[in-house]
C-alpha cells in the first residue's frame, strides 16, 4: 500500500473524469492534499490500534517486524520522519493541543528536540557521534 500512489491515482482519476483540466501546479496541490488526508487516516488507525489495554507489546513487535522487512533506506526515512514529529510536537501550540493528559508527551518530546534529537541533528556527523556514545 503506497498512499502517495492511491493519492496521485485518485486525484488523476478525478481529473479526468470530471474534467477539471488542473494545471501542473494545481494537480501537484491536489495530490497533496489526498494524501495528507491519507496519512491523517493512517495516524488515527494507529493511535486508534493503542487504545486497548495490553497491546502494546504486540503493536511494537508487529510494527518492528513490518518495518524491518523493509527497503533500509525507507527504513531510515522512516526514523527521520519520526524525529521530525517529535519536533513538530515539540513545538505546537500547546494550549491547542496538550492538556495534562499528554503533557508529559510534550515534555519528552520537547527534551529529544533540546537535547538535539532532531533530523537537522543527525545529519552533523559530529553532533551524530556524540549522540552515539551519550548514555
Amino acid at each position: 500500500m503506497n498512499l502517495r500512489y492511491e493519492a496521485e491515482k485518485e486525484v488523476n482519476e478525478k481529473n479526468e473524469k470530471f474534467n477539471l483540466n488542473l494545471s501542473g501546479e494545481q494537480l501537484r496541490d491536489e495530490i497533496n492534499k489526498a494524501f495528507q488526508e491519507k496519512i491523517k487516516e493512517l495516524a488515527m488507525t494507529l493511535v486508534d490500534s493503542l487504545n486497548t489495554m495490553g497491546v502494546e507489546n504486540s503493536f511494537v513487535e508487529g510494527f518492528m517486524q513490518g518495518l524491518h522487512s523493509s527497503h533500509r533506506e525507507l527504513q531510515s526515512n522512516f526514523w527521520k520522519m519520526v524525529l521530525k514529529l517529535m519536533k513538530d510536537n515539540a513545538t505546537l501550540d500547546t494550549s491547542r493541543y496538550f492538556d495534562g493528559r499528554n503533557e508529559w508527551t510534550k515534555n519528552m518530546c520537547k527534551c529529544a528536540y533540546i537535547a538535539g534529537y532532531s533530523p537537522e541533528a543527525i545529519t552533523d556527523m559530529d553532533k551524530y557521534e556524540t549522540l552515539l556514545t551519550f548514555k
